[in-house]
């Protein structure tokens, strides 16, 4: 999956899936107080991503309802999606 407009996030976050020695991996950039930083998470049935234009585009761990466990998501705009 790809970014169908980069500009809809007005460069404040960027996800790449792909692979490494057989591994799907999720790669995306975060701001921090001192820029730009390169984050690294392994694709797994506990990460999804949830197209909205209602939350700031980020990377969060979240309580499942109900359960012990957690979940991650990718909050990302509503059309930005390419599949």
């Amino acid at each position: 999956a790809s970014f169908e407009d980069g500009q809809a996030l007005e460069g404040n976050f960027w996800l790449y899936y792909g692979s490494i020695s057989e591994q799907n991996i999720y790669k995306f950039y975060i701001i921090t107080d001192n820029g730009y930083q390169l984050k690294t998470t392994y694709a797994s049935d506990d990460i999804y991503i949830i197209e909205t234009n209602t939350k700031t585009p980020c990377f969060v761990k979240e309580k499942i309802i109900g359960s012990l466990d957690w979940k991650y998501v990718f909050y990302i705009p509503e059309g930005s999606l390419f599949k």
